[in-house]
């Protein structure tokens, strides 16, 4: 089989003016609005061309593994790569940055399969490109991209712990888990790392760099992180294995009593009534009434997580659920109230409530040395 595309003009053109300008922006680098599709081709083509080495420290690990296959494959690679690659696990965002720097032109071969079985894509890149990448397909290569992608995730499981933090403190986080990492390192990783495009974002206080989840602001404003510090203390210490874990986008805290929650609630839930004019539709409804439920629950367990005024949210929460009378309805309560305060929580700077209360009522607890010896000499 020879290569499908020759060029990478040719896999840029695949794609439209919105595609090439947000490839554009991510690799920051200026344009027109008004220029033509070619015209916006050929200047991702140079930008590309330029910037490889800046590719490569955007890209994942499994992102090079796959164009490392396609590189031997005259540019062609299958989902069926992936499963037989990764032993049928399916990594998560795989080759999303090459799409998004137009660098993967696909095919989708659904209609080609039974309707019931996986649908599958196929996928090309251009042999210009591939020659000209080949350089990153080394084992050294590979394993620092391994290694920044473990970096980048444990930048992300601080976020989710701690909500909003200063830079040098998250330097000093990730680097007291990884030896190897320095400052210009540690910025890379954030500055490049597609895996954390929209992780964060960055924002300035009191002429100091602050690192943010990317929801931080739908609960709370920068300057209170500073009112944590003082009634709190210093942030609460995770292992690496802890950070690293928080950093999966579908990480759940404590699964195992979350699942208890759920599984409580569960036969209990009743979804809101469709409208008439979707009667006629063919939904399947118990599946979407199992979504539905997922749904309140992660986005309930997260308001309450995450918010100091809960009882309208609990409220809103209740409504959906019949139970057989009160009691009930209150164990369902109480299961879930101890399940989130067991929860980190961003002012309380990675501490649970109740590890939080058990901190402060330990350190009430310790009589003071000066107090102590006052009390001898008495």
């Amino acid at each position: 089989m020879n290569y499908k595309y020759k060029t990478m003009e040719e896999v840029a053109l695949t794609y439209t003016e919105d595609d090439l300008m947000f490839a554009l922006d991510l690799m920051d680098m200026d344009f027109e609005e008004t220029e033509t599709k070619e015209v916006l081709a050929k200047r991702l083509v140079e930008t590309h061309k330029g910037h490889l080495n800046e590719i490569f420290h955007m890209a994942s690990y499994e992102d090079l593994q796959a164009l490392e296959i396609m590189s031997k494959n005259q540019g062609h690679f299958i989902d069926g790569d992936v499963l037989t690659m990764f032993k049928g696990l399916f990594p998560d965002n795989l080759l999303d940055l090459p799409e998004d720097l137009c660098l993967l032109a696909y095919r989708d071969n659904h209609d080609n399969m039974e309707s019931d079985s996986f649908v599958s894509y196929e996928s090309y890149c251009s042999e210009e490109f591939l020659n000209l990448f080949t350089e990153y397909f080394n084992e050294e290569k590979k394993a620092l991209a391994f290694a920044l992608d473990e970096m980048a995730r444990i930048i992300k499981g601080s976020l989710y712990y701690y909500g909003a933090i200063e830079i040098d403190d998250l330097y000093e986080i990730v680097s007291g888990k990884y030896k190897e990492l320095n400052r210009n390192l540690f910025k890379t990783v954030l500055g490049y790392k597609h895996s954390l495009y929209y992780a964060y974002e960055t924002e300035m206080l009191n002429d100091k760099e602050y690192i943010k989840n990317e929801f931080f602001d739908n609960y709370h404003l920068l300057n209170e992180v500073k009112q944590w510090k003082s009634v709190v203390g210093e942030y609460k210490g995770y292992e690496r294995d802890e950070l690293f874990e928080a950093g999966d986008d579908l990480f759940i805290e404590d699964l195992e009593a979350y699942k208890k929650v759920e599984s409580y609630f569960k036969p209990y839930f009743e979804a809101p009534e469709e409208d008439d004019e979707d009667e006629d539709e063919e939904i399947d409804f118990e599946l979407e009434d199992e979504v539905l439920f997922g749904f309140m629950m992660m986005n309930t367990v997260e308001l309450l997580q995450r918010t100091l005024d809960q009882s309208e949210i609990i409220g809103n929460f209740l409504e959906y659920f019949n139970f057989k009378n009160i009691e009930l309805a209150n164990n369902g309560l109480t299961l879930l109230t101890n399940y989130v305060n067991n929860l980190s929580r961003w002012d309380n700077r990675g501490y649970s409530p109740d590890e939080l209360h058990r901190k402060n009522t330990e350190n009430n607890n310790v009589v003071p040395m000066r107090a102590y010896r006052k009390k001898e000499d008495k």
